[in-house]
């Protein structure tokens, strides 16, 4: 097994530990969470980084790798839905935009193909991680009664406001661009339903 599936597949073997922690409402429990998260974060850009940078490319890794990424990033905002620290309907969207990529992948396959990641995509999860480390940041504060007061507060809901309409701008464009990338498919299978 190349690095970068070795680094998927240690990404996937932390989730567990990961959740527990960032779950828990110890401040310490969190916080060690919150630095594993981080780690699991970075090991994504990393295992996609070294694949591409030495072409080490795998049909596994293809798999896997944005399956880790859309579990480990639901289940976080799941989590801070569950916080009401986010808006359900975003956390609606991101679902919507990652279920209907995944069934995009699995019918691009099927046509031997496969869908190449564009800067939008990028971007997309680059901010989905940003707003994590931000949520996660408040929730620590939280937890140790250490609030924002005044002039930080209010930069702090500003920047949250600011990731969360970032995020939903990535989420729907990067969408739409790989749906009608690959609307020759989409077609072809609807014609087949009908």
């Amino acid at each position: 097994m190349n690095l970068p599936n070795q680094l998927t597949s240690l990404r996937i073997l932390l989730m567990p530990l990961t959740f527990y922690l960032v779950f828990q409402n110890s401040p310490s429990l969190f916080l060690s969470g919150y630095v594993l998260a981080t780690l699991v974060g970075f090991t994504d850009y990393f295992d996609g980084y070294l694949a591409r940078r030495y072409g080490i490319v795998t049909k596994f890794g293809k798999f896997l790798d944005p399956l880790a990424d859309k579990i480990f990033v639901v289940i976080l905002f799941l989590y801070f839905l569950s916080l009401h620290a986010l808006p359900s309907w975003f956390v609606i969207l991101v679902l919507i935009r990652e279920l209907a990529m995944t069934d995009l992948r699995i019918l691009v396959r099927q046509e031997r193909r496969d869908i190449r990641v564009n800067l939008l995509g990028k971007r997309k999860a680059l901010f989905q991680y940003i707003l994590l480390f931000h949520l996660g940041f408040l929730r620590w504060l939280e937890l140790i009664h250490e609030p924002l007061l005044g002039l930080a507060r209010n930069v702090a809901l500003f920047t949250k406001e600011f990731l969360v309409i970032l995020v939903t701008f990535f989420t729907v464009f990067s969408m739409v661009y790989y749906l009608w990338m690959n609307r020759d498919i989409l077609w072809k299978k609807e014609l087949t339903i009908s």
